[in-house]
């Protein structure tokens, strides 16, 4: 895994970037998302897939990523950062 962003103590602080461990060139996925005294604030994340060019802005949790809910379609489903 690669990680980009400050750090404050010795563990993460604020938002930052995170990319998958095979991605050594940080080219084709991402994930935005913010920590708060070195934990994880997985409730509101932006995953970016660079290739598409897309982004979508969710939740994180147990390494899947998931659409925040919108009442006018049905996207429950989740997306998995790999």
């Amino acid at each position: 895994m690669h990680f980009t962003g400050r750090y404050r103590d010795g563990v993460p602080e604020g938002w930052c970037w995170i990319f998958p461990p095979d991605d050594y060139d940080l080219k084709t996925q991402a994930l935005y998302i913010k920590f708060w005294k070195g934990l994880m604030d997985t409730s509101k994340v932006v995953m970016v897939d660079i290739k598409k060019e897309k982004a979508w802005i969710g939740s994180y949790i147990d390494g899947k990523f998931y659409l925040f809910y919108d009442k006018n379609k049905s996207n429950n489903s989740h997306l998995t950062f790999t």
